[in-house]
């Protein structure tokens, strides 16, 4: 008997709707076609290939935001049975399939992007009624995403305190975000760094950092799943739109699995353009296994596994994206050279759930930010209103006898309207000086 495993993946992306990107669409409609092959070649006289098989993990998935349509699979040649879902591998059968065995996989994926809504407080640490039989296998350690000593210790220090598990998952997120570098060092390779290296490395690609936040919610008791699949990115550092890309889904009772996407900084949430083809344990899982018996014969793949994504419709955001508010107010309107201001952020969630979103602050140049970076992550409890003040200092280059008019905004993604504010700078206006 003989066995390869395929895990390398080749992406052909075929982009036939570029009116408006994935990226902010409110839903998308795409066509997916997975393929893969193999050659039986003769080592002997003897040759005889008497059954192969195929197990085949790497195809579209239902989830909370996630649904599959027409799900046609075609294998040749041979005698054959059709094919069967096991668990989360499909499997194939050929009986005496002679020098080949191939199979493809035609798919309609409807995705949204909108949140996985949790509308209560979940007790932290998770109450263990909760952890049932299903639940164990997401809260042990693996090759990839493993445990040691110090990823333990980092969990522990960052829900220092918390009560409530969305907040603890987030503040998990919002830590890697910020301080773990995005890497292309191995990219298109399986993950190659183990969670305990990423800790320490602070860098990775997205499957290697996705799997430390999987080390880290599971070693607080908390499920998490590893997820692979497919993205839409517009960074100029990849050849292609359509990327593979990894990302995870936590557990929360009562709510099911919840995607969190580290590398994209979406919590909560995904964009319409990513499509889950793939859900793990660890980060290492083979997308395709073939196995054959025979004799006197050897296993060469003739093409190991081939995706294509063609998306057919995609839908605007609509009015479901207001799902927060965002109001803007000053201090004073008018300051003197030199002088500081404040810029109160008031952000109220409109959801019956929780809502984490990035702000991004624009303002112009000459302005000196005290407290919050330009973009910040921030997580609201069901229909919460915060107040967030940037402060800022006023040190441009002013000429005396001039006015000069500065504008402050603010934007999220789940906000339709961008909101701002202006300040005049003048000779002679009062002097303000913020105490941060």
């Amino acid at each position: 008997m003989h066995s390869v495993l395929f895990g390398v993946l080749l992406c052909h992306a075929h982009v036939t709707v570029q009116s408006l990107s994935p990226l902010s669409a409110g839903g998308m409609t795409a066509n997916i076609n997975i393929r893969s092959a193999v050659e039986f070649r003769p080592t002997g006289n003897n040759f005889d290939i008497s059954s192969a098989t195929a197990s085949l993990g790497w195809f579209p998935k239902e989830s909370l935001y996630q649904s599959v349509e027409g799900l046609r699979i075609e294998h040749f040649p041979g005698e054959s049975t059709a094919a069967q879902l096991v668990g989360e591998n499909i499997e194939f059968y050929w009986k005496n399939p002679g020098n080949a065995a191939q199979f493809s996989l035609d798919a309609t994926v409807q995705t949204a992007s909108e949140f996985v809504p949790v509308k209560r407080k979940i007790p932290f640490p998770i109450e263990q009624h909760f952890l049932t039989e299903e639940m164990m296998p997401y809260l042990q350690a693996g090759r990839i995403a493993n445990q040691s000593e110090q990823i333990q210790q980092l969990a522990r220090k960052l829900v220092e305190g918390k009560d409530d598990l969305y907040h603890a998952v987030f503040q998990l997120a919002e830590y890697l975000s910020q301080n773990i570098k995005y890497s292309l060092e191995s990219e298109g390779q399986p993950a190659i760094q183990t969670s305990s290296e990423v800790v320490q490395s602070k860098r990775g690609k997205c499957d290697e950092i996705t799997a430390l936040f999987v080390s880290l919610n599971r070693s607080l008791g908390i499920p998490c799943r590893f997820v692979s699949g497919y993205s839409y990115t517009e960074n100029e550092m990849f050849d292609d739109n359509w990327v593979s890309h990894s990302w995870a889904e936590v557990y929360f009772p009562g709510a099911g699995w919840v995607p969190f996407d580290i590398t994209h900084g979406q919590f909560g949430y995904l964009d319409a353009g990513h499509i889950m083809l793939s859900v793990s344990l660890d980060a290492d899982p083979s997308s395709v296994a073939f196995v054959a018996s025979g004799v006197d014969f050897e296993l060469q793949p003739r093409c190991q596994l081939d995706t294509r994504v063609d998306p057919q419709i995609i839908l605007p955001e609509g009015q479901n994206r207001q799902a927060i508010d965002i109001r803007l107010e000053v201090q004073s309107g008018e300051v003197g050279f030199g002088s500081d201001v404040v810029v109160v952020a008031i952000v109220r969630n409109n959801r019956d759930h929780y809502v984490a979103t990035q702000l991004e602050l624009a303002k112009a140049k000459g302005v000196r930010p005290l407290n919050h970076p330009s973009r910040m992550n921030i997580l609201m409890d069901p229909l919460e209103v915060i107040e967030i003040p940037y402060f800022f200092n006023m040190d441009g280059n002013h000429k005396s006898g001039y006015s000069y008019e500065y504008t402050f905004s603010l934007s999220s993604k789940w906000s339709t309207k961008e909101k701002h504010v202006k300040i005049n700078v003048k000779d002679g206006a009062p002097m303000f000086y913020a105490k941060t």
